[in-house]
């Protein structure tokens, strides 16, 4: 009996693995409602001895939504209080928007069209010295394609 037994519970985990189906997602007509968002993918942004930080990338089908329903990617990078900067998100594959959050991802500014032609850009002066988030999006929420962007601090005056 005991061997029945055996030979019975190996059978059904062979069929039961045999016709296995991978999950995957469900076709919704008309589509799927909006992702919530997610954790972003993370990336920090060092400033170099010319007091600029920089980064090329590329916003893609497999990037998380923001809190916005928009694409993106986030960096973080540590900002000054006192110290004025200047953030350029420049792409010629898309229409960037830039957004700007806090440690506590509070949105503190966003920019569509800021710099030139379809890029955005951003002053800010930190209200204290702290790490902030910057997250490289596009203005249409779904858009993919290579970008850069540029933190510069700006000398005192500007």
């Amino acid at each position: 009996m005991q061997r029945f037994v055996m030979s019975l519970a190996f059978c059904l985990v062979a069929l039961t693995s045999a016709f296995a189906v991978p999950a995957r997602p469900l076709y919704v007509p008309g589509g799927l409602p909006p992702a919530p968002p997610t954790a972003p993918k993370q990336g920090s942004l060092p400033f170099g001895p010319d007091g600029v930080a920089r980064t090329e990338g590329m916003l893609d089908a497999n990037d998380p939504f923001n809190q916005q329903q928009r694409r993106h990617k986030e960096y973080t990078i540590h900002l000054e209080q006192g110290q004025k900067y200047q953030i350029d998100l420049m792409s010629d594959q898309f229409d960037t928007y830039l957004f700007l959050l806090n440690d506590a991802k509070k949105l503190l500014a966003s920019d569509d069209d800021g710099g030139e032609g379809l890029n955005s850009r951003l002053f800010f002066s930190p209200p204290q010295t702290g790490m902030y988030r910057i997250q490289a999006s596009c203005f249409g929420g779904t858009a993919t394609g290579r970008y850069s962007l540029i933190v510069r601090k700006l000398p005192a005056g500007q």
